[in-house]
């Protein structure tokens, strides 16, 4: 289990400006009206890396010990696919969990130029920082990452002692040989399956050059594994240096539980899923119970829409309560309970 802290810390200073949550209209869920009463926003800034950064806190009346940082991949707009981190860290709310969202430099409305997201790190520390002095009833943090986010929050979440856990969402383990698998699978070997491939055949406006790319290519580092294979010494252990394994070894050096959310519609999870099954790591990874995986029908990349919200927010609520930090929150307040399970959500292993 993570050391969580205890004690106080002094709060975040003048940059904090509190702004009153939106009244409840409609299309806005009953968890939503619910926490227009029982929560404030807080508008806050903080140095991120020498530059003046811009965050919002979520900070329920009553908060559970464990709150939660919010890290995705790109601004955090209150609109479009990206309104779903302004929708989670309300329903977050209302479930008691304090929530703080951000953005990195040169991302949103922070300044400076954008480091890039293999650099994001101190990014994501210096708003952990800020998340901690404003909230110093929060004795543990869980990260709540999506997509090329994923990397550097599992990194972090591997050696922060007060990271209790991590829930990654359709992470980003890209690289030139898993894209191509993936599209590959996913796309062009089932597109024959589907109605308007063939209309377009007969009307000549299918393009098959880059399925015959992708083809040589896949074949190409077939025969270049197979040559290294054979040059290899048998009594030799290949080290695998893709950023798949680099996510996966770190989500297995988190101290507390992780949870991984794959969207149904989305080639990034299909990407990920393909690569790290056949890894001994995430194979060890899936026997032990702190790992949860949930497949989210029907989702996107963003789980836009409201059926894929609310199924990634239930699965990610429910995923907090079961962290052996909120047990004596459950105990003590029904403001803290655990929730229902949503049908659109499957877990597929633990």
């Amino acid at each position: 289990m993570a050391a969580c802290r205890t004690g106080n810390r002094r709060p975040v200073g003048g940059g904090a400006v509190q702004h009153p949550v939106p009244a409840a209209g409609r299309g806005v869920s009953a968890r939503h009206q619910s926490a227009t009463t029982t929560a404030r926003e807080v508008a806050l800034t903080f140095d991120c890396v020498g530059s003046e950064a811009v965050a919002i806190l979520h900070r329920p009346a009553v908060p559970a010990p464990v709150g939660v940082a919010i890290v995705v991949g790109g601004p955090q707009y209150r609109v479009g696919g990206h309104r779903q981190f302004v929708d989670l860290a309300r329903d977050l709310a209302a479930a008691g969990i304090a929530v703080f969202r951000f953005d990195y430099r040169g991302i949103g409305d922070n300044a400076a130029n954008h480091p890039g997201f293999p650099n994001i790190a101190p990014d994501i520390e210096a708003g952990l920082a800020a998340f901690r002095a404003a909230m110093p009833e929060v004795t543990c943090i869980a990260l709540w990452a999506l997509c090329d986010a994923v990397p550097a929050a599992a990194g972090i979440a591997a050696r922060t002692p007060d990271v209790v856990g991590i829930a990654a969402v359709n992470p980003w383990i890209r690289e030139p040989e898993t894209h191509d698998r993936a599209l590959l699978r996913h796309y062009y070997l089932k597109r024959p399956l589907q109605r308007d491939f063939w209309t377009n055949l007969l009307r000549g406006r299918t393009h098959t050059r880059d399925f015959s790319r992708l083809a040589q290519r896949a074949l190409a580092r077939a025969a270049s594994r197979v040559t290294r294979r054979n040059r290899s010494d048998e009594t030799s252990t290949p080290t695998d240096e893709s950023l798949a394994a680099r996510v996966v070894t770190d989500l297995a050096r988190v101290r507390g539980n992780v949870l991984v959310l794959l969207s149904e519609q989305d080639l990034t999870a299909r990407e990920f899923d393909d690569a790290v099954q056949p890894m001994p790591g995430w194979q060890r990874l899936m026997e032990t119970s702190r790992l949860q995986r949930v497949h989210l029908a029907d989702a996107d990349h963003t789980c836009a829409g409201w059926r894929a919200h609310r199924a990634s927010a239930d699965a990610t609520v429910a995923w907090l309560h079961g962290l052996p930090e909120m047990a004596s929150a459950q105990s003590a307040s029904p403001t803290h309970a655990r929730p229902t399970n949503t049908p659109h959500a499957k877990v597929l292993g633990r």
